[in-house]
């Protein structure tokens, strides 16, 4: 799981619903491909893998940490903002 206390953390996310469709943005602090392997393994390890592959149609095995590493870079939207300000943290 995504917690302060390691280099790369989940600042916060944020859902957004319209219809069918749901959007999650999720704010990283860190390296954005250290959080995909992490929500992987969480989403594996919790359970929610398989309630999401109920729910969707993908390619990929959701119920394998590499199968949901993939479809969450398959599904990704590229940086909308960065918020830095000034040079490296």
């Amino acid at each position: 799981m995504l917690s302060p206390d390691r280099p790369t953390t989940l600042a916060r996310t944020t859902v957004f619903r319209r219809g069918d469709l749901v959007l999650r943005l999720a704010e990283v602090h860190g390296d954005p491909d250290e959080a995909l392997d992490r929500v992987a393994a969480a989403a594996v390890r919790g359970g929610g893998a398989d309630t999401l592959a109920e729910l969707v149609t993908a390619d990929e095995n959701l119920r394998d940490a590499g199968g949901f590493r993939a479809f969450l870079e398959r599904i990704s939207v590229p940086v909308l903002t960065d918020r830095r300000i000034g040079g490296p943290r």
